[in-house]
Parts: structure tokens; sequence; C-alpha cells
């Protein structure tokens, strides 16, 4: 896991046309909530650290946005094959993953 990477003060500031003030205390009433509501300091650490992962945070909202079937059946795919045996064929328009070998036979 990467370290994260500090950010200028700049990457700070509240979105254009959004009041800073109304911001910070949105942003204060989140971190709030999740102190307060229970979930271990832990987990939002790591949840922090993977935030940091080039892309990650990108893929997360791609899949999010998939209906319901088409994120199932790729986290389902996902499961049954064993990471480094998914192979990739990209073309302009579409994404094709396949399973390749697990344990010395194919992954279906």
């Amino acid at each position: 896991m990467t370290r994260p990477r500090k950010h200028p003060a700049s990457t700070l500031a509240a979105p254009r046309g959004t009041d800073p003030d109304r911001l910070s205390a949105q942003v204060w009433e989140l971190l709030r909530t999740l102190v307060m509501g229970g979930v271990k300091q832990d987990r939002m650490l790591e949840l922090y650290y993977w935030s940091q992962e080039p892309g990650l945070l990108e893929i997360i909202r791609a899949i999010l946005a998939l209906p319901p079937d088409a994120q199932e059946a790729l986290r389902s795919f996902l499961a049954a094959a064993a990471p480094a045996s998914v192979i990739v064929a990209q073309w302009p328009d579409r994404l094709v993953l396949s399973a390749g070998k697990r344990d010395g036979r194919s992954a279906r």
C-alpha cells in the first residue's frame, strides 16, 4: 500500500461557487458523524490509504455507475477468478475480461 501524498494547501480550497465556511462545516459534520457513529478508526485509516491509490476512486465510481446486474456479474467474476489470472483484451469500444488458468485448470 502506498503512503498518502502530501497535497499543497491550494488543493484544499473549496470548489468554485461553494461557500468555504459552509463546506468546512459540512466536512466537520461528516467527520463527527464518522467518529461518533462507531466507525472504527483503523477502518477509516485503511479507507483513507486506499483512497490515495491512483485511479482507484475512478474505478469505484465507474463500478457504482453500472446497473445492479452488471455490478453483480463483475463481482461474481472477480470472486471466482484468481486476480493474477484475469486476462484482459481491450478494443476502442469494449473491454473483455477472461478468467485464465487457476490451479492448473480453467476457471469458469
